[in-house]
């Protein structure tokens, strides 16, 4: 059979199909279209393009000559909240759409039952024909809600999982020494350097007196 009578015939077979499900299958046709083009993209940007600028900022990062200041540090939180922000662009609908899907499908199957309700009580048993096409309805959108909604939760975590590794690479590859960092703050910020022995001396003189005068009260 050549390949333009198989793809005239698939198309067919869902022009029939969405005339079966109606509008409800219509809008689960639609929410899957975006779906698996959102994945498609965030699968796509996370294999081929976040390699690429992770690198770039890494790069970034070894050409810094002072990576325990402060203010290194804060470019370096910068760099790891854009890198992360642009890695989980997205997956908000994409949960979303998984979360709708199934939801459309009760919708698809709640509508087929009224019409089948409907048939019964204009024609009573006598068309069962009426009764086949409410309930072929409710099983078609129901079916695809579910098809999508599966299909999508399979994928999406499969992402999710990459995009954690992806987000601790980012991490390690732009790691600091924490002791250094730690030495930096003290430096940049006198009040948090450790007390010497006889500043401790004078704290602990400082909270005897105060306790017993507060005694003596």
């Amino acid at each position: 059979m050549p390949v333009e009578v198989r793809v005239l015939n698939a198309v067919q077979d869902v022009q029939h199909l969405l005339e079966v499900g109606g509008s409800v299958l219509v809008a689960i046709f639609v929410a899957a279209v975006a779906l698996w083009t959102l994945l498609f993209e965030r699968f796509a940007y996370a294999l081929w393009v976040h390699p690429d600028r992770a690198e770039a900022v890494a790069r970034r990062w070894d050409a810094m000559p002072d990576k325990d200041s402060w203010d290194a540090q804060v470019i370096r939180r910068l760099w790891i909240s854009e890198l992360t922000l642009d890695l989980d662009a997205g997956l908000g609908l994409i949960r979303s759409l998984v979360s709708v899907c199934p939801l459309l499908g009760l919708l698809g199957t709640t509508t087929g039952m009224v019409e089948v309700f409907e048939s019964m009580a204009l024609m009573g048993n006598s068309e069962p024909r009426l009764m086949a096409s409410g309930v072929s309805q409710a099983m078609v959108t129901t079916m695809a809600g579910l098809v999508v909604a599966l299909s999508g939760i399979f994928f999406s975590a499969r992402l999710e999982n990459h995009l954690v590794v992806e987000r601790e690479r980012i991490a390690q590859r732009l790691h600091i020494d924490e002791d250094l960092l730690t030495h930096a703050h003290r430096v940049r910020n006198p009040l948090a350097r450790e007390r010497t022995p006889d500043a401790n001396h004078r704290h602990r003189r400082r909270q005897e007196v105060e306790e017993a005068f507060g005694n003596g009260r």
